[in-house]
């Protein structure tokens, strides 16, 4: 609906898709072999959905995601140097552990005025909305 708005208002300068282009090329690479018309239903997404209407309105579709290698790059050095800091509990490994998660934790979960609370998920109000949506 975003999208055909701001096309029928004539404002619509690009789309940006959260993917990256290793995935994105995948993905649509499948969806045009014999086995990926079957897997359609699976693999298409609400970013295909706005890559496509983008693409209807002739408008650029921006990819904007870190690259798949480098996110499992970087989780894999947090991985073994996490594993090294629960093994060296007298060298550090547990404070730096601790500290790790904790700025995790306040990034994550950030608390203040305006921020949900884990009472927020039991409004009435969410509650009987949540069927729906």
């Amino acid at each position: 609906d975003t999208i055909d708005d701001l096309a029928q208002r004539g404002v619509l300068g690009s789309v940006v898709v959260e993917s990256c282009e290793v995935r994105w090329n995948t993905t649509m690479e499948i969806l045009n072999t014999p086995r990926g018309q079957l897997l359609k239903p699976v693999l298409t997404s609400e970013m295909k959905a706005a890559s496509d209407r983008a693409v209807s309105y002739n408008r650029p579709v921006v990819l904007g995601d870190q690259l798949i290698n480098v996110t499992g790059s970087s989780l894999s050095a947090a991985f073994k140097q996490t594993l090294a800091d629960l093994s060296s509990p007298l060298n550090g490994g547990w404070g730096r552990f601790y500290n790790d998660v904790k700025e995790a934790v306040d990034v994550a979960l950030p608390t203040g005025p305006g921020y949900l609370t884990p009472r927020s998920f039991f409004d009435p109000r969410l509650l009987i909305a949540a069927p729906v949506s």
